[in-house]
């Protein structure tokens, strides 16, 4: 079983129009970075070092 960590993010709005987006564009973008940082399938066996390549 993992171990799950959690966070909470409070941001700090301001009175600019954009200050809604830039929240929701941030939490996507902190969303995608964790989906990325799971790694999937088999592991790499490592590099293969072929002394005839090109």
């Amino acid at each position: 079983m993992t171990n799950v960590q959690s966070m909470k993010l409070e941001f700090i709005k301001d009175e600019s129009g954009q200050s809604a987006s830039r929240s929701a564009e941030v939490l996507n973008l902190i969303a995608q970075m964790i989906e990325l940082s799971h790694k999937r399938g088999r592991p790499s066996k490592g590099d293969e070092v072929n002394s005839y390549a090109a």
